[in-house]
């Protein structure tokens, strides 16, 4: 796949998914059911179900959750996301009350 086809469905994935409260439909048409998330020991996981898992409970914490996308760069098949993440924190995550 492309670079830009790349970048058009991880902005897909962002646009879809968290903003629009999509994340089912975005997951499952951008990951396969094997997705693995090496990721700071919090969130690392096989598997699209604990992906949504994921975004779950960060949308049950951060209902109001928007992403915006600042930055993208891409070479062959690595990209690269610059974003910022608000919300307001009105629900218990990773144990830390609203």
């Amino acid at each position: 796949m492309s670079t830009e086809k790349n970048k058009a469905l991880l902005r897909r994935l962002y646009e879809e998914g968290w903003n629009k409260g999509k994340e089912v439909e975005a997951y499952s048409q951008v990951f396969s059911q094997d997705i693995v998330q090496h990721a700071s020991g919090v969130y690392a996981f096989t598997g699209l179900e604990p992906a949504l898992q994921v975004v779950r409970a960060l949308r049950s914490a951060f209902p109001d959750a928007n992403i915006t996308i600042e930055d993208m760069v891409g070479e062959g098949d690595k990209l690269a996301l610059y974003f910022t993440l608000r919300g307001t924190h009105q629900g218990e995550y990773l144990g830390i009350p609203a």
